[in-house]
């Protein structure tokens, strides 16, 4: 097996050997088939063919599906017990999120299809929305080694969040008839805010403190959660640090007013915002709040955030 290397620049990525110069022999495709609300069902008989395509008749393509008792972490782990060289995670955050835990550290390059409602992580390194496009990433693209969150013994690819984020997060969860994607945070940003108290936090970056009555505190690898809202939008996957942002308290009607800025990035700039940067975070809360990761709910604070520098091989264009 002839497996994918790189360079870790954003910039200097496609340098780096091509997905398409690589001999993979046995293609795993973590596939969620719920994702999209189905999509990822639907779409399994036209990404078979647009992968056999891309990685060659001679290599092993198998798709292993997502389920109740096996999500994708479990999946991808015995994927990679069974000699996978190339795990595609086909599916939303979650599904993405669950594939990185299974292959931090071991080499074992990870590619995406996004399948999803938000797909966050995909759009920090510019893989297409489009599954189809995205294919043609691992035709063309490199594998470039990327940083990892942590919080203990589990990684993130993307963002953590304490509060308010995770409040939204638990909202989407319950659900939206008809709604997906950004539309259907946004819902659950409106529906949250109904609800949701600020709380006395306090955050520590690398020995610097703020003490504050906040609403949020999210920490980011990538620069965009909630399927495109730039909380940080100077992050970048492979420098080694997290970058931090903190929402002071608010009412709800200046939180709606501000809330617009932050799909343009420009929420930075707000009076009430605050930007760290940083390899250690800690955030306490009174009382505590729900902490999220990756979209996936994970405890409450007290909690503690580090980085794993370079601690994943991910397929970019």
């Amino acid at each position: 097996m002839n497996g994918l290397e790189g360079n870790g620049d954003n910039s200097q990525a496609s340098n780096g050997p091509r997905a398409n110069d690589a001999c993979f022999e046995h293609v795993v495709v973590v596939l969620n088939p719920a994702a999209g609300r189905g999509r990822g069902r639907r779409w399994q008989p036209v990404l078979a063919q647009g992968l056999r395509r891309a990685l060659g008749r001679e290599c092993h393509i198998e798709f292993r599906h997502t389920e109740l008792d096996r999500g994708a972490e479990t999946v991808a782990r015995q994927a990679l017990h069974d000699g996978a060289d190339l795990i595609i995670a086909a599916g939303g955050d979650g599904t993405l999120h669950g594939v990185v835990n299974a292959l931090a550290g071991s080499g074992v390059p990870v590619a995406q299809i996004p399948l999803g409602t938000g797909n966050d992580f995909a759009r920090a390194v510019g893989i297409p929305m489009d599954p189809m496009e995205a294919l043609e990433v691992l035709r063309t693209g490199s594998a470039v080694p990327v940083d990892l969150g942590l919080k203990g013994e589990r990684y993130f690819i993307n963002a953590a969040g304490c509060g308010f984020d995770a409040a939204v997060a638990e909202r989407i969860q319950r659900g939206f008839r008809r709604l997906r994607g950004t539309p259907a945070y946004v819902a659950a940003v409106i529906a949250a805010l109904l609800r949701y108290r600020a709380t006395d936090m306090t955050v520590t970056v690398d020995g610097t403190t703020v003490a504050q009555r906040a609403m949020l505190c999210a920490v980011a690898n990538g620069r965009s959660y909630g399927g495109g809202m730039r909380i940080a939008p100077e992050a970048r996957w492979d420098d080694g640090l997290l970058d931090i942002c903190v929402v002071a308290a608010c009412t709800p009607l200046e939180f709606l007013r501000a809330f617009p800025m932050v799909f343009r990035g420009e929420h930075v700039h707000h009076p009430k915002v605050t930007l760290l940067r940083g390899a250690s975070v800690t955030v306490a809360s009174e009382p505590a709040v729900s902490v999220l990761m990756d979209g996936e709910l994970c405890g409450a604070t007290p909690v503690s955030f580090g980085i794993a520098p370079g601690a994943l091989q991910f397929v970019v264009p």
